[in-house]
């Protein structure tokens, strides 16, 4: 690589943190547009632009970053928080809704505290984003964090009554949601055994 396209390449992603961090969505578009940026290329503390989009509020441009393939597994050093944490810690409820969609994952654990997205939600009190993910099947009953809670204690210590009842529903749904699944597979392993033996 010459080293003016290096240089441009450095001024590019630059202007791609820098729009990401300011929710320059048009920025972003114009760079899109051209067809020579990484999307997911990281700054020099390991950060991608999706990242700087979701640390700074930028909620438009990090949904115009999704929208153009961004990636939605990365975190972020030191403590590697995943979009999705950083969203639910925000209160960026539309933000929440687009990283579910495209299947973000729901149970990765920071490394700081331990804590998924469902427990940063909860946290936060925030009962719409805490039931949102537990619909979506994130776990509330086996992962703990750093201090031996799961995101069900930690929803009974954060929750108002109201809000933790309508949460119970939605936990409740999926509890049976997967129940019925393993049940439904330990049947159909038991007709496969069965076949096998005659």
């Amino acid at each position: 690589m010459s080293a003016i396209a290096d240089f441009q390449k450095h001024a590019d992603l630059a202007r791609l943190m820098k729009a990401a961090a300011c929710n320059d969505f048009a920025t972003i578009a114009e760079l899109v547009s051209e067809g020579n940026i990484d999307l997911n290329a990281t700054d020099a503390a390991g950060r991608s632009a999706l990242l700087h989009a979701v640390e700074t509020h930028s909620e438009e441009a990090a949904l115009m970053l999704i929208h153009h393939k961004a990636d939605v597994t990365v975190s972020r050093p030191p403590d590697y928080q995943t979009p999705l944490m950083l969203a639910c810690q925000k209160g960026l409820q539309q933000l929440i809704e687009r990283l579910v969609t495209v299947e973000a994952p729901l149970d990765t654990q920071s490394a700081r505290d331990g804590d998924t997205a469902l427990m940063k939600a909860i946290r936060q009190s925030d009962a719409w984003a805490a039931c949102r993910l537990a619909s979506a099947g994130a776990d509330t009953d086996t992962i703990k964090n750093k201090n031996g809670d799961t995101a069900w204690t930690l929803a009974h210590k954060y929750l108002e009554a109201g809000e933790f009842n309508f949460f119970k529903a939605q936990v409740e749904k999926q509890r049976a949601k997967r129940a019925e699944a393993a049940a439904k597979e330990l049947a159909d392993n038991v007709r496969d055994a069965t076949v096998l033996q005659n």
